[in-house]
C-alpha cells in the first residue's frame, strides 16, 4: 500500500467505527502485501457476516410538566383560606389582608411600603394591584374603591349576611 492509500484508510477508519474482526482482516492484508482492493473486498465480506452492532436505546421523550391553571390555584387558595380564615404567614397577602379590612382601606403606595417592610422586593404597582384583586377573589368579597381626595384607596366590601331560612 502506498502512503497515500494508507492515509486514506486511516482517515476512513477514523470516520466510521470498525469492528475488531474487520480491523484484523485489514491488518493481515497489509502485512501480506495484498492490494487495497482485495483488502477492502475481504473486509466488506467479514463485516457483512458479523451481527449488527447493538443500537443504543434512545430514552423516551419526557413529557413536559403540565401547566398549573390560575383557576386551580385560586380554588386551592380559597379552600385554604376558608379552612384557616387567614393567609399563610410571610406572604404579601398576609400583610395586605388586614390593611384591606380597615375602614379607610389601603392605597397602592401603602401596600407597596408594607410588602417591602416584610422583606419583599420593590414591586410595580400593577403587581400589588393584582394581589389586592386576588385577596378579594380568595375571600369571596368585592374590592371597592374608597378614594380620599386625589388618592386612590381600596378596601374589601363588608361581608354580606347569610339569609337564614324561616321555619314555619
Amino acid at each position: 500500500m502506498t502512503d497515500r492509500n494508507a492515509r486514506r484508510a486511516a482517515k476512513k477508519s477514523q470516520k466510521a467505527p470498525v469492528s475488531p474482526a474487520v480491523e484484523a482482516v485489514i491488518k493481515e492484508g497489509q502485512d501480506l502485501g495484498h492490494t487495497e482492493a482485495s483488502i477492502v473486498a475481504e473486509a466488506a465480506a467479514v463485516a457483512a457476516t458479523e451481527a449488527p452492532a447493538p443500537v443504543a436505546e434512545t430514552p423516551a421523550p419526557v413529557a413536559a410538566p403540565e401547566k398549573v391553571k390560575w383557576a386551580d390555584t385560586m380554588k386551592k387558595a380559597q379552600a385554604s383560606f376558608a379552612k384557616t380564615g387567614a393567609f399563610r404567614e410571610g406572604t404579601n397577602r398576609f400583610v395586605l389582608y388586614p390593611l384591606l379590612n380597615r375602614e379607610e382601606g389601603v392605597s397602592l403606595q401603602e401596600a407597596s411600603a408594607a410588602t417591602q417592610e416584610r422583606g419583599g422586593k420593590l414591586r410595580q404597582l400593577s403587581s400589588i394591584h393584582t394581589d389586592l384583586h386576588d385577596i378579594a377573589k380568595i375571600t369571596d368579597r368585592k374590592l371597592v374603591r374608597c378614594d380620599k381626595g386625589d388618592l386612590k384607596r381600596y378596601k374589601l366590601a363588608p361581608v354580606a349576611p347569610v339569609a337564614e331560612e324561616v321555619k314555619a
